[in-house]
């Protein structure tokens, strides 16, 4: 009878964590696609972590990484108030956005390893999914419409014809999204996840396939059109060959030169190769710092509050695309210094993190795809709008959350081995 309560207990926690992930994931890969849906999974993530606190709050710990987060919602809260009109609505949206994810982070932090392999099965399928559907818009793009026909608003599918079309600078595939940005993000992690799943495995025929679905995410990556983001790939693509593979210097440097040998033959000898260097050679910073530049001088104009949270695209119809420009004009320095500690001290767990991941540790993918996801988050943070991109934001929240969840679950394994790693906490 008692096995019996037992097997019941644990189809109840899977169903739990499967519908939660579930949640997390249509946020994840959906909200950007209209503004209704948005509204409609936001408030779903919402009250599904609000609920899950409820049912764990006895068993919650709220983690010293999110300290210099929660005083940084705070002192955003606060700067709401010297805001403008429509500014106000606008950063309370943001705050509210912060809220959530924070919530949700904590809570992902204190489940179990189950809930974050059922999240990494669906994100990878979802992910695979997407990098398909690039793949084939690059061929047969009407087939792709189709389906964007079902899953877009009409507004989003508007956006997604426009870059299909346009042919030319600015022109790629935004696969089954209604950006090319939002699109080539989501190819940067399917490499990302590709390349570690290939690192891990053992089984050639593994091996073999997880490379040629990151060749495919590479390729899909490219027909995006977005030369940052590939930049940034490209750059966390060896520093996770390096970190994984510590202790194999030898095998990572050759690794590290058979892929810049191949990288330059592409670029030399292929039409997609031309296509990429006309883009970095033309591109510029389009624009981009003519934004920055407003955004230094609000900040000379307010440097202890800033402007008010969210203030800048109200003020000039656009985001600044340098997130750290944005939140210093928008908090001051006392904003953007909490900012600044909040992202220094995830950066260095999550490097602490990889670099305790020995051969077999069975929270090895996890705490690298983690690791990964932070990476393109601030590396993207120079040239978008990573921090005010809600979904986007979700993403990192998520990674943060994995990361404290790996050093947890070590520090558990370790309580009898009179290791301390309270200072991580």
């Amino acid at each position: 009878m008692e096995g019996l309560q037992s097997i019941k207990k644990t189809d109840k926690k899977t169903f739990g964590y499967a519908f939660y992930a579930t949640v997390i994931v249509l946020y994840l890969f959906f909200s950007s696609n209209s503004s209704t849906g948005h509204m409609i999974l936001f408030a779903l993530l919402a009250l599904s972590s609000f609920a899950a606190m409820i049912v764990k709050y006895k068993k919650i710990i709220i983690f010293k990484t999110y300290y210099a987060y929660i005083l940084f919602v705070i002192f955003a809260a606060v700067t709401i108030i010297i805001a403008d009109g429509k500014a106000r609505f606008e950063g309370i949206k943001f705050c509210l956005g912060a809220v959530v994810f924070g919530l949700m982070a904590v809570v992902c932090s204190n489940l179990e390893k189950e809930f974050f392999e059922i999240l990494g099965k669906v994100i990878f399928v979802i992910l695979a999914i997407f990098t398909l559907a690039t793949v084939v818009q690059s061929f047969f793009p009407q087939i792709i419409d189709k389906i964007c026909k079902i899953l877009l608003s009409p507004e989003a599918l508007a956006e997604n014809r426009k870059f299909v079309s346009s042919g030319n600078l600015y022109s790629g595939m935004p696969g089954l999204t209604s950006q090319i940005g939002i699109n080539a993000f989501y190819m940067a992690l399917f490499v990302g996840f590709c390349e570690i799943k290939a690192l891990k495995e053992k089984s050639l025929k593994n091996k073999i396939f997880y490379f040629v679905a990151l060749f495919a995410g590479l390729f899909a990556l490219i027909k995006t059109n977005k030369r940052g983001m590939l930049l940034f790939t490209v750059i966390l693509f060896f520093v996770v060959l390096i970190l994984y593979n510590k202790r194999q210097i030898k095998k990572t440097a050759f690794a590290i030169v058979l892929c810049c040998f191949v990288g330059g033959v592409v670029l030399l000898f292929t039409d997609i190769g031309a296509q990429l260097s006309e883009k970095f050679l033309e591109g510029g910073l389009s624009g981009r710092d003519k934004l920055w530049e407003a955004a230094i001088q609000d900040f000379k104009a307010h440097p202890i509050l800033g402007i008010g949270i969210d203030s800048y695209s109200t003020k000039y119809g656009l985001d600044t695309h340098n997130i750290y420009l944005q939140v210093l004009c928008e908090t001051g320095i006392i904003g953007f210094a909490l900012f600044a500690v909040f992202l220094l001290r995830n950066s260095y767990m999550a490097i602490i993190s990889c670099l305790q991941c020995n051969e077999n540790d069975p929270l090895k993918t996890i705490c690298f795809f983690a690791s990964f996801i932070q990476g393109i988050f601030i590396l993207w943070g120079f040239s978008g709008n990573t921090f005010y991109d809600q979904f986007v934001l979700c993403w990192y929240m998520m990674s943060v959350a994995a990361i404290d969840f790996v050093i947890y679950t070590r520090r558990k394994s370790y309580e009898n081995r009179n290791i301390d790693f309270s200072k991580h906490f």
